[in-house]
């Protein structure tokens, strides 16, 4: 009997089908082999995998968008001030909350990339963890919203997606 050296589930093939890794194990065929009718046989992420991918890929994406955010509302800020100067009048406090608003995007990146480490430890728990983000997106939604950052709500529509994919994959997930 093999098990495999990562987590330590028996393994029966080339890969652990818990984890995903290698087992050295040759003598099984490996997933992504050239077959004799001289087709390719894709290779299959499990949804632990994919939905750590997902997940990694929404992080950037919040990267992203709060980097833009900081950059536009910095801009922003400098160029109503400068105007300001001219008319004798301030003109770039609201910068200031757009300046907020790209921290607590950037805060949504942090989440994130932590949520990607809890989903490839499969940490207990990380499901409910799921199901309570359907607030927190919405809420997402209605700040870049009302701050006109359209990219935002495509970056929290895109976690609604990821939630929902958790979700589905429930059992999966929480082996």
């Amino acid at each position: 009997m093999a098990y495999c050296s990562n987590c330590g589930k028996e393994v029966t093939g080339a890969f652990c089908s818990n984890c995903g890794q290698p087992t050295g194990n040759r003598s099984t065929e490996y997933t992504n082999t050239y077959q004799e009718n001289y087709q390719y046989q894709s290779y299959r992420k499990t949804p632990t995998q994919t939905l750590a991918d997902r997940e990694k890929a929404s992080a950037i994406v919040w990267t992203v968008i709060a980097s833009l955010q900081a950059l536009l509302a910095l801009f922003t800020f400098g160029a109503l001030n400068w105007i300001g100067s001219i008319i004798g009048f301030q003109l770039g406090w609201g910068s200031i909350f757009q300046i907020g608003v790209a921290a607590w995007n950037g805060y949504g990146a942090y989440c994130s990339f932590q949520r990607v480490k809890r989903v490839l430890a499969r940490q207990h728990g990380i499901v409910q963890e799921y199901d309570r983000l359907l607030a927190g997106s919405i809420v997402f939604i209605v700040v870049n919203a009302l701050f006109g950052a359209v990219i935002g709500i495509a970056g929290a529509v895109f976690d609604l997606f990821n939630r929902h994919y958790a979700l589905t994959n429930a059992q999966y997930l929480e082996d």
